[in-house]
């Protein structure tokens, strides 16, 4: 039992969203699968009742919403694209039932990797043609655009990552290809917004630009959570143009929370860290041009729900004690007697973990 929540009467960001990543703890990059991997873990195999209850858990947390992912990655884990789909169409029904809205995050020129093979794929144009134009590269995007659009009416904003880099080399036919998959959503859903994640481009002003004059210029830019992706000042530089052109900023949060779980399924802690970086934040570039949206990677699933819940009451409120943030949920979860030594193992996993403390 989660204790009533301490939270500002007005969140600090209006959109608080949970990433709920699609791998599985046994699949590490489609390379190897790791046999003995805790499979409870593995949200993939939760029941109606076991997902239902997990989404009512992130609610309890703070969050407002969750952003769901389709990746290849998943298709071969499940052994398909529809049974797959299926399981984020029971996370929908669930979130949407518990009042949370639903990003739908698609990587939407990768359709052929992480132990996803399908021979149809194809992104070279014949000599003469562009990969929009060609019968057999647009048959691709076709086919798993037509898919990804499944979810449109469950879907209150479509986001992109980035434009796809490795896949098309044009980026006359990436924002062609853009246009396509949000005219597929909106012809199911007419009143759902559209983002991009910036991922860790270096070329973050450069790409807004493009967007603007490709006709993006109402999407949501979600700018990456990552340090090194902006050298000094080029957040900054970033939220000023944002503002000269009236662009709606996000944070799309990656390897802040933690790792992904397919490359090094350890857990982290990392409460001080997000306390750190969100302050810097709502500190800095927020007051240049407000963020409203920001969503956080949920890999490890139960056991990363410590920094999760961190996050949420964090995204609320960032002036709170990161100290008295764990030892709430220690103590809601394991009670006023066992808390305390929770509390105490989860700080000194922070202490080793954390980018901020192995800094120090």
């Amino acid at each position: 039992v989660i204790p009533e929540l301490h939270l500002s009467e007005t969140p600090w960001i209006a959109n608080r969203e949970w990433t709920l990543c699609p791998w599985a703890p046994n699949l590490v990059r489609g390379v190897f699968t790791n046999p003995d991997a805790d499979k409870r873990l593995n949200v993939w195999m939760y029941s109606d009742t076991q997902i239902e209850n997990y989404v009512n858990m992130y609610d309890s947390f703070g969050f407002s919403g969750c952003q769901l992912m389709e990746t290849v990655a998943n298709y071969s884990i499940l052994g398909s694209k529809e049974a797959f789909r299926g399981r984020l169409k029971t996370f929908a029904r669930s979130l949407k039932k518990n009042g949370q809205d639903v990003s739908l995050w698609v990587w939407a020129a990768q359709f052929n990797d992480y132990g996803w093979t399908d021979p149809s794929v194809t992104y070279t144009p014949a000599k003469g043609k562009t990969a929009f134009e060609d019968p057999a590269v647009r048959a691709t995007f076709e086919k798993y655009y037509n898919g990804y659009a499944e979810m449109a009416p469950y879907v209150d904003m479509l986001i992109t990552h980035f434009y796809d880099p490795g896949s098309l080399e044009d980026r006359a036919d990436v924002f062609k290809y853009m246009h396509l998959v949000l005219d597929k959503f909106k012809s199911k859903n007419p009143n759902m917004k559209m983002g991009v994640d910036l991922w860790a481009s270096s070329s973050h002003s450069e790409y807004m630009q493009q967007l603007i004059d490709n006709g993006f210029g109402d999407a949501v830019l979600l700018e990456s959570s990552i340090p090194h992706s902006y050298p000094a000042g080029k957040r900054e530089e970033l939220h000023r143009q944002a503002k000269q052109h009236n662009i709606k900023m996000g944070v799309w949060g990656w390897y802040t929370a933690e790792m992904e779980t397919d490359q090094l399924p350890t857990m982290y802690v990392n409460t001080k860290v997000l306390k750190h970086f969100y302050q810097q934040i709502k500190d800095g570039v927020d007051k240049i041009q407000p963020i409203s949206y920001w969503s956080e990677m949920e890999a490890y699933h139960l056991n990363n729900i410590f920094t999760m819940y961190s996050s949420a009451q964090l995204l609320w409120n960032p002036n709170r004690d990161p100290d008295e943030i764990l030892r709430e949920i220690s103590e809601g979860i394991w009670g006023a007697r066992n808390g305390p030594a929770i509390t105490e193992a989860l700080k000194l996993i922070q202490q080793f973990s954390s980018i901020e403390d192995a800094e120090t």
